[in-house]
This record gives C-alpha cells, sequence and structure tokens, in this order.
C-alpha cells in the first residue's frame, strides 16, 4: 500500500490549532447593486500544498460565483459557484500558483440578490492542508485484487499521460455487489465532483470507464458501492485505443463497414463527419439507389452509439436525422432517403456524423447499405 496525499476536503478549521490549516490573508469586498462584476488582487504566496481560496457572502443572501486569472497573462485559472459552505465558493490553487492574481465576482443571477443594497463578501486565503489516503499503486496494462468492507472506500493510484486514454474495469466477484467507480486527479482525490465516474456500465452491477487524461500527472480511482454488502472484486486498467486518423474516416460507400476509434467534441457535437463515397454518390444521382441505410455498432455492448446524417454548412454542421438505438440494443440506424439530393451540390456536402454516449475514446463500426 502506498500512502499518497490526497484532497477529500481542506483541513476543518475546527481542528485543533497545530493542525488547522494557517491563515495567509483576509479582505472584505463589496459589490454594489447592478455592477456586473467586482474584482480584487489577491497576492498568492508559494505554499507546499498550495492554498484555498474562500469567497463567502456576508449580510443579505446572495451567490457569488468566482473567476481567478492570472493578472499579467489574463489566463484563468480556476472558477467556481457553490464549492463552498451554502452558498460560498471555493477553489485549491496548486503549489505552483503564485504571485498577483485578479479575482472576479459576480452574483450567479446576473445581479446582486440583496436588493438595493450593496452585497459584502470576505475573502479568504489559507494553506491548503491535504488529508492522506491510503492507495495501491496499479499501472495501465495490469490489474490487481480488492476487498471492499460493507460500506467501505478503496483507492487505486495511477499515472496518466496527457491525451492518453485509459479503459478502467471494475468486476464484483459476487453478484450481490454492486460497485461504483470514480476518478480523481491525486490532488483532488474524494474531493468535489470527479472528473469520470460510473455504475453498472457494463450491462451487469459491474463498472467501466473510458477515459482520455486531460493532462499528464497522477490520478486516483476510487471504488465505492451501491449498498452495504462489501466485497471482493478486481480492478484492470487497459490502454484505451488511439483516436482514428484519415483513413478510418475516409468516404464510404455502400456494403462497407468501417471500424474507427472517436473522442466527443463536446456535448451533442459530431466526434467526427465521414463523406459518401464518389462510387455511391454517382449512383444515386443515376436514379440507381433511392434509400441507403446506415447502422451504427458500439463495441462489446459497453458503447452507447449516436447516428446523425445531415449537412456540411459554412457555419458547421446542420443535423438533417438522427437516432439513438433504433438499431437494436443501443445500437443506431438510420434509413435514409437520398433521392431529394441528386440535383446539385448535396450530396457533395452530405455528411454522416457517429459519437456516442460515452466518455473517453470508444470504438464503433459504421456499416452503409
Amino acid at each position: 500500500m502506498l500512502a499518497i496525499a490526497a484532497v477529500c476536503a481542506p483541513a476543518a478549521m475546527g481542528k485543533g490549532a497545530a493542525d488547522a490549516p494557517r491563515v495567509l490573508s483576509t479582505q472584505v469586498g463589496t459589490i454594489a447593486f447592478g455592477d456586473e462584476m467586482a474584482s480584487q488582487t489577491l497576492d498568492i504566496r508559494s505554499s507546499k500544498h498550495g492554498v484555498v481560496v474562500d469567497v463567502i457572502p456576508i449580510g443579505t443572501e446572495w451567490d457569488p460565483v468566482i473567476v481567478l486569472r492570472d493578472q499579467a497573462t489574463g489566463a484563468t485559472i480556476a472558477e467556481d459557484d457553490d464549492g463552498g459552505n451554502g452558498l460560498a465558493s471555493q477553489v485549491v490553487l496548486g503549489s505552483e500558483v503564485s504571485g498577483a492574481v485578479e479575482l472576479q465576482l459576480r452574483s450567479m443571477s446576473g445581479e446582486p440578490m440583496g436588493g438595493q443594497q450593496p452585497n459584502q463578501f470576505v475573502v479568504t486565503v489559507r494553506e491548503f492542508v491535504p488529508i492522506e489516503i491510503n492507495a495501491t499503486d496499479i499501472a495501465i496494462g495490469s490489474s490487481a485484487r480488492g476487498t471492499l468492507p460493507a460500506s467501505g472506500t478503496q483507492f487505486f493510484a495511477f499515472s496518466g499521460v496527457a491525451g492518453q486514454s485509459v479503459e478502467i474495469t471494475v468486476n464484483a466477484d459476487d453478484d450481490g455487489f454492486d460497485p461504483n467507480i470514480a476518478l480523481f486527479t491525486a490532488a483532488a482525490a474524494g474531493r468535489g465532483d470527479p472528473l469520470a465516474e460510473n455504475d453498472d456500465g457494463q450491462n451487469t452491477l459491474n463498472s467501466f470507464l473510458s477515459f482520455v487524461f486531460p493532462q499528464t500527472g497522477e490520478y486516483v480511482l476510487r471504488v465505492s458501492e451501491m449498498g452495504e454488502a462489501g466485497g471482493d472484486f478486481t480492478v484492470e486498467l487497459k490502454a484505451g485505443p488511439e483516436v482514428s486518423g484519415p483513413e478510418a474516416l475516409r468516404p464510404i460507400g455502400i456494403g462497407e463497414t468501417r471500424e474507427m476509434a472517436l473522442a466527443n467534441a463536446g456535448e451533442g457535437a459530431p466526434a467526427a463527419l465521414i463523406a459518401l463515397s464518389d462510387d455511391l454518390k454517382r449512383e444515386i444521382r443515376r436514379g440507381q439507389r433511392d434509400r441507403i441505410t446506415v447502422t451504427l455498432r458500439g463495441a462489446n455492448g459497453q458503447v452507447d452509439p449516436v447516428l446523425a446524417a445531415g449537412f456540411l454548412t459554412p457555419m458547421g454542421f446542420a443535423g438533417l436525422a438522427e437516432d439513438d438505438d433504433g438499431g437494436g440494443e443501443l445500437n443506431s440506424r438510420l434509413e435514409l432517403d437520398v433521392s431529394g439530393m441528386r440535383e446539385g451540390d448535396w450530396l457533395d456536402s452530405f455528411r454522416l456524423a457517429p459519437r456516442a454516449l460515452n466518455e473517453g475514446v470508444y470504438a464503433l463500426e459504421l456499416s452503409v447499405e
């Protein structure tokens, strides 16, 4: 077992003086009624584990939202709403952050919520005191055994490289044990929202995650359960597929099946845009084909694909039709009448847009009939 420093929560203020985090600065500010934003400069001193910035509303009840920016470059460092107690905002800055930082603050509603009176707030900067957790080391490409006591939690630590994908599986030995998994950076393990989480990811009570690391560093996997039974389990980390290159995304024709690995480009956005082949477009223009059927399948029953069809425009992709689960089980299928696209350049701008309701890199199979 390897003990690693990880964040479960900032150290409680009620601890003894020897354990309490040291307050580095305190400021009071006011956001006037109707002001869109208040701004303050914070002098962040270098600290071994980083610092915690709390913005606490006082007086009338209102909801502050904060953004911290590098004063020299204007780059956003962190932002938060309600990360502290109640309506207070809170961010944890790593040890690499120091110097002048601009705090920008506004009300969640767009204007202060305390009537015509200015609203006050307190800004505190304090040393971050991490809570140590015991995490079992595991590497991508390996597996480890674990035992979870009833209502317990177990942690696993591993390294990730920015842009690399990983597939995480937790399989319970007993059908009565329902594992749940959550992934954090090592600096934020157990605190706030995880980077990704899953329960029942393989059409069983077991858990599965596919994830792309946003940055190089240490990560922590938390295994808990959706119940109180506890039990033995196996956690396995596999290198995920690389995102497909141009060859897999080339135009597709009748009778072709294309395997590809994609990653989501944003909520609801196509993960790829695939044109029809020249041969298929010629058949349609000559009246030899009025309809095509396009099927999108996910790998191993763990991927939930969504298939759209539409046109590439100067403003981006414009969807014409979309399907989820119409191809049986989780698969998607579209039956498209293409006879109306024989004239003009409609076929040249027509695109198939596959994606999936999954995180990370996922494998898909696209076929046209």
